[in-house]
């Protein structure tokens, strides 16, 4: 295992990766910093991703054991949805309000009264409730051959040398001929649910509820599920086909894809880049700067670790003004 992940100047560095990690460095290598390395906690949290939550707390408790033998109608979850929200509810829940400018080419972050913060409450709330009744619609009565939810699993990425990198058949993309590993690095990932429904035969589900939703070229090519692939393969003995379905539960679909060994090869290396990226950038923290376009991207305006940041020094969040002054109670 590469021994830099544990300790470097006494920073607690992670003890494993994972695709919140890859994809923050990927995104903004200065919050990737913040947040993995220097451990910087999340204060403030966007409506989109507390919505985004409380739509996963139902669908994981949808699939409990115990209510496997039970009728569960929409009524069910709306109740179990209202009492996530209230009990999960804080005051530091904000609103990005953004609109670009054409005149002054720039994007502008107006404060939001009380009464239109609501509404935005009251909207984020409604997407969440249609983003279950589009599952219920879709899956009800809930009879998968579930496995696990929320299901934990530790692997290896590895990394080949070029001269000695696995074999493929050239027609099925099967592995004809594995190869030894330089490297090996660990990752922990958390599976939204994963089903059996025949002998060997294994689901990976994952629930998105953003507002934008990727197709199925842009999924052949999603790191995620990938990496949840090769954690079942390493930790499962019984493994031949696994497919990877993404609900966009807000747009109503569903699409599976299925990687053959070489595809998952591909992705593998992908990864192992990214990687090796972070490594090469740990040998100097100065080396995690802002994301390039940050003075030009709203996304920054989402980003929980603004205060810490660099590039915001001084400037406070404009998304913190509105925060959601109300108590759902």
């Amino acid at each position: 295992m590469w021994d830099l992940i544990f300790n470097r100047n006494k920073k607690n560095l992670p003890n494993y990766f994972s695709f919140s990690q890859i994809s923050s460095f990927e995104m903004c290598p200065m919050q990737y910093k913040l947040v993995y390395i220097d451990g910087v906690k999340r204060k403030y949290e966007s409506i989109e991703s507390f919505m985004g939550k409380r739509v996963h707390g139902v669908l994981e408790w949808l699939y409990k054991p115990e209510n496997k033998e039970k009728i569960i109608n929409f009524d069910k979850i709306c109740e179990e949805y209202d009492k996530g929200w209230v009990d999960k509810w804080s005051s530091n829940i904000f609103v990005v309000n953004v609109k670009y400018n054409r005149k002054e080419k720039k994007y502008e972050f107006p404060i939001l009264s009380d009464k239109e913060l609501e509404r935005k409450h009251n909207l984020f709330y409604s997407i969440g409730k249609e983003c279950l009744s589009n599952y219920y619609k879709d899956f009800y009565p809930f009879d998968q051959s579930v496995f696990g939810r929320e299901l934990e699993l530790t692997f290896n990425v590895k990394e080949y040398d070029k001269s000695s990198e696995p074999k493929f058949d050239k027609v099925t993309g099967d592995c004809i001929l594995d190869a030894e590993p330089i490297e090996e690095y660990p990752f922990k990932g958390i599976i939204d649910r994963i089903d059996k429904p025949y002998e060997k035969k294994w689901e990976i589900h994952d629930y998105k509820t953003g507002k934008r939703s990727k197709n199925y070229s842009q999924l052949q090519n999603d790191y995620q599920l990938a990496l949840y692939q090769i954690g079942v393969k390493q930790n499962f003995k019984d493994v031949g086909e696994i497919n990877l379905i993404w609900h966009s539960l807000r747009h109503n679909t569903n699409i599976t894809i299925s990687h053959n060994d070489k595809q998952l090869f591909r992705l593998e290396k992908k990864i192992v880049g990214v990687i090796k990226k972070i490594k090469k950038a740990i040998t100097n923290l100065d080396n995690f700067k802002p994301k390039l376009d940050h003075k030009k991207s709203t996304m920054c305006n989402w980003c929980p670790v603004w205060d810490e940041c660099e590039a915001k020094t001084g400037l406070p969040n404009p998304s913190l003004s509105n925060l959601i002054k109300i108590n759902p109670k």
